[in-house]
């Protein structure tokens, strides 16, 4: 979970699932999460209407396609539109509502832009525009407008320009809240410089009781990966920003509950936590700790391999966790057969990534699935780890071009995407990016091959990479074959688990077709039985995916599970595909060495 902002409202949170794309209410403890709104594209900036009933948020888009746009749906998620079409924004950002006047107001990032509209989304107008001449989307990161507060007693707004990723340009600026008459956006008499060289200030509030102006800032420690606050009417010099809150994980949304004396932030390693408006009373109450589950998974697996692993997360708790983990998974790792020297006191932790890295050959990434995380994250790992490692991201869908962008190495980043549960399926994507090097690909298939996987190389990339992809083609008639009433949910499982789900255990598709061929083989099937299936791939359907269809699932799921946990029927599947594997003699005992000396790193 990434949510880039949060909204306290009415007693619950609004928070945004940036790499999910979903909008999801939850009580202010945490609990009772929904789904208020899915299927949105990268969003970012949220707010909330609690008189009308609406909740907006605003779809970043792809920068430069210049799709961004805005949505509004009732709190519950019930009649969702689209009131600022594709187009009539390039990146929004951050969002706020002016209720005396009804308007909304956002940051436009590569638009370069402070913009505001109507609630229903007419009479869009830009407010302020920072591109000094730049062509959109903007190329220069301190003309990037992102977090936007609005003082409606003195009639001003308050943005942030965040510059470079840790350059110490970010800016937070101040105008009227109108055009002075006679101005345009671009030469606006009245804007003023509150702060600058900032690490990288993101998102802004405004304590109107108190007149105090609160913000995030992702940048690098000691001031980064922080909230501050400052009075907004001392003049400029008379006040320095106070850091009330530290140790974010690149910190992104901040919402005021000034009633109740508390505030709630989120960051980009998932995170959502709550603390009194002065900092006190720390609280964390989600923490994003999809990425722990993966490392456990890969330091065990490697444990297993006989390869000394350093692993670094700065997650609370994260060892002991990841310790757990490695303990529950071992003896799996055992019935499948550990190699020689495997051992689980070949695992170290710390949470220094520098230290984890300095002297990794391999390390491989298990960081949230979000592509302005992985694209830092990567920088500062390419600045640590020796010239001549390799750098392999688990990612399931982002792909490597994106990944290594900002790597001064970028040759050596490859994706190595294990197939869960990865401790015991042996399949592993590999991609390279644009300006990945063919040795660096040829070495992940090596490596990965010496360890006892199974290695396929994808030529060109794709979101999803192709396994899951193979996954979403099946599910898809699964669904539709249930919307459609022809099978149930369990009958539609059984149709696959009991039918060609087994024979794809033994052996792919098409070589199954060249059995299906007869003597004659595949050249036979393709002769005389693809025109056949061609013309059923023509009749596949596509799935309504309604409430009510999930609903469907959902209820024929849990009679299928027939009150087993999902730890029982993990437990249940990992058991069979043990003895698979086993029957198809993948379970060797020890790996051939590597061409060098592996210690992968898990960060």
């Amino acid at each position: 979970m990434s949510p880039p902002s949060s909204r306290s409202e009415a007693g619950r949170l609004f928070v945004l699932d940036l790499s999910g794309g979903r909008v999801l209410s939850m009580n202010t403890d945490g609990s009772d999460k929904k789904v208020v709104a899915a299927d949105c594209r990268l969003p970012d900036g949220i707010a909330v209407d609690t008189q009308a009933g609406h909740v907006y948020w605003t779809n970043m888009g792809v920068p430069s396609l210049n799709d961004g746009s805005i949505e509004r749906a009732d709190l519950d998620g019930k009649n969702r539109k689209t009131i600022v079409p594709e187009g009539g924004t390039f990146t929004p950002k951050q969002m706020q509502i002016e209720r005396s006047t009804g308007k909304l107001y956002w940051c436009d990032r590569e638009g370069m832009r402070v913009m505001r509209a109507d609630r229903d989304g007419s009479n869009v107008e830009t407010l302020v525009d920072t591109s000094q001449g730049d062509s959109r989307p903007g190329p220069d990161a301190t003309r990037w407008c992102v977090g936007i507060t609005v003082d409606r007693e003195r009639g001003q707004i308050y943005w942030t320009q965040k510059g470079p990723d840790n350059a110490g340009q970010g800016r937070i600026c101040r105008a009227g809240i109108d055009l002075p008459k006679g101005e345009d956006p671009a030469r606006r008499s009245d804007v003023e410089v509150l702060f600058d060289g900032l690490p990288e200030p993101i998102d802004l509030e405004l304590d109107l009781e108190h007149r105090v102006l609160y913000w995030t800032d992702r940048g690098d420690p000691p001031r980064g990966n922080t909230v501050n606050r400052v009075p907004i009417d001392a003049k400029r010099g008379q006040a320095a920003p106070e850091i009330v809150f530290t140790h974010l994980m690149e910190g992104i949304g901040v919402a005021l509950d000034v009633a109740g004396d508390r505030m709630f932030l989120t960051d980009f390693g998932g995170s959502i936590y709550s603390a009194g408006l002065d900092g006190t009373e720390k609280r964390v109450l989600l923490y994003g700790q999809g990425n722990l589950t993966g490392i456990a998974y890969v330091a065990a697996y490697y444990l297993a391999r006989g390869l000394d692993v350093v692993a670094s997360d700065p997650a609370p708790n994260a060892e002991a966790n990841l310790r757990k983990y490695v303990d529950e998974a071992w003896p799996d790792l055992t019935n499948i057969g550990l190699s020689q020297g495997a051992s689980r006191d070949r695992l170290s932790f710390t949470t220094n990534m520098k230290e984890a890295l300095s002297r990794a050959d391999l390390a491989q990434e298990n960081a949230p699935e979000r592509p302005d995380f992985k694209m830092k994250l990567y920088a500062e790992m390419d600045d640590v780890t020796p010239v001549d490692s390799l750098l392999a991201s688990s990612s399931s869908g982002i792909t490597p071009t994106v990944i290594q962008s900002k790597c001064r190495h970028p040759e050596r980043v490859v994706i190595g995407h294990p197939f869960n549960p990865p401790h015991i399926i042996p399949l592993v994507e590999v991609v390279g990016g644009s300006k990945t090097s063919s040795d660096a690909v040829q070495w992940a298939m090596e490596f990965y091959a010496s360890i006892g996987k199974k290695p396929i190389h994808l030529r060109k990339e794709l979101p999803g990479h192709v396994a899951n992809r193979f996954q979403a083609a099946l599910y898809r008639e699964m669904l539709y074959l249930i919307e459609q009433g022809v099978l149930s949910v369990e009958d539609t499982d059984a149709a696959v688990s009991y039918g060609p789900g087994l024979r794809w255990g033994v052996m792919g598709q098409s070589l199954q077709w060249h059995l299906g061929g007869g003597a004659g083989g595949i050249k036979h099937f393709m002769d005389h039985l693809m025109d056949p299936l061609q013309g059923m791939m023509k009749a596949l359907g596509t799935p309504n995916i309604t409430p009510e269809l999930k609903q469907t699932v959902v209820d024929g799921v849990l009679r299928e599970a027939s009150g087993r946990s999902v730890d029982q029927l993990a437990h249940d599947e990992n058991r069979v595909l043990i003895g698979l594997l086993k029957l198809r003699g993948l379970d060797s005992k020890a790996s051939a060495p590597a061409t060098k000396s592996h210690q992968p790193s898990a960060s």
